[in-house]
């Protein structure tokens, strides 16, 4: 009869413990997003310098992509000028190492280095955000299962209190 009587309240202080390891887990889960947000608004300010000023909690992953779009647009109307502007000019001003030619070459060559870094910055936000809404998927799940398991604790202590005066009687 007795291990009758405590296999709730055995069960309870298992739950219990499960329920206050899975605190833990959302916590150091929580504090970890909360890093790991701070860091990526770093990053993105270092190579973004006009988000520096911008409040991290106003950090909206799609507004930094569209402003790397936008930087990616402009590089590809530099390079798409060049071209016009190329053909627009005598074939003489390329023929050899003219300083013209030097710099056409320079400003197509920097140009293509800025739009492939913009394609870079877009490929990483979009991983970012991605890895976020999973990590934030993952601690709601999380929650979920915290929310279950201390119902089934709470339901589990009042069966155990109700249980006690039945089982003294005998």
């Amino acid at each position: 009869m007795d291990q009758v009587n405590t296999v709730p309240q055995e069960t309870t202080i298992d739950l219990s413990s499960i329920v206050d390891s899975l605190d833990d887990i959302i916590r150091s889960f929580s504090q970890f997003m909360s890093r790991g947000s701070s860091s990526a608004h770093e990053q993105v300010s270092a190579v973004i310098p006009s988000l520096s000023n911008m409040p991290e909690t106003n950090l909206d992953t799609h507004k930094v992509l569209d402003l790397v779009q936008d930087y990616a647009n402009h590089t590809s109307d530099v390079l798409r000028d060049l071209k016009v502007l190329r053909r627009a000019l005598p074939a003489t001003y390329f023929k050899n190492r003219s300083r013209i030619r030097d710099a056409f070459e320079e400003i197509e060559t920097t140009s293509a280095k800025c739009q492939a870094n913009a394609f870079a910055i877009m490929d990483a936000l979009q991983h970012h955000e991605l890895m976020s809404k999973r990590s934030e998927h993952t601690a709601d799940a999380l929650r979920d299962v915290e929310s279950r398991l201390k119902r089934v604790r709470n339901t589990l202590n009042r069966q155990a209190v109700t249980v006690k005066p039945a089982a003294m009687v005998l």
